[in-house]
């Protein structure tokens, strides 16, 4: 018996096993022979080897204000033929890299799936889309004679709620403003 599995190995077992270790198609062959003669077959692409599958994928931007519109660009390796994605909010997409837009604030988990000849693999990233701010401020004193002093305080809020840094501008309505959170005027 002389095998020739096709990846430069071969075996003179009557029934070997081999390990294909590198993805790819191959040929392989059989010859046998004994005092009668001998007799060959050759099988052109009968052994496929798939490279295994790995789901994954890039999101730009992870984050943003509504509406956000997210570039996905599928970075996958593997003999994978289907990209499946799940954008969190029951929308779907079959694109290669969708582009999506999320219209409601929310944390959203995004899943791509991939599947093929390699197998099937699943990643899963988080989208974090935020309403715009609201601002809601009052004052302690609101009239008085002058010079009347104006403690002012504020409120902001925002969906999902989260510290980020916040750009303060005040205007006291007589031409004179402040940045600080919570002003005295």
């Amino acid at each position: 018996y002389t095998w020739d599995f096709g990846d430069g190995t071969g075996s003179s077992d009557p029934a070997p096993t081999h390990l294909y270790t590198t993805a790819g198609i191959y040929t392989a062959s059989l010859t046998v022979g004994n005092f009668a003669g001998t007799d060959s077959q050759r099988k052109a692409g009968y052994i496929r080897v798939y490279e295994p599958v790995t789901a994954s994928f890039e999101s730009t931007p992870i984050s943003g204000t509504v509406p956000l519109t997210v570039t996905f660009a599928n970075l996958s390796a593997g003999d994978f033929d289907t990209s499946t994605w799940g954008f969190g909010d029951g929308t779907t997409s079959s694109a290669l890299h969708p582009t999506h837009v999320y219209t409601e604030p929310g944390v959203y988990i995004v899943e791509l799936t991939v599947s093929g000849s390699g197998g099937t693999e699943i990643n899963t990233q988080e989208v974090t889309v935020y309403s715009q701010p609201k601002v809601e401020f009052g004052a302690v004193v609101k009239s008085g004679i002058r010079p009347l002093s104006v403690a002012f305080t504020s409120t902001v809020s925002m969906t999902p709620t989260i510290e980020l840094p916040i750009q303060y501008t005040w205007d006291f309505g007589d031409g004179t403003g402040s940045s600080d959170p919570a002003p005295t005027h």
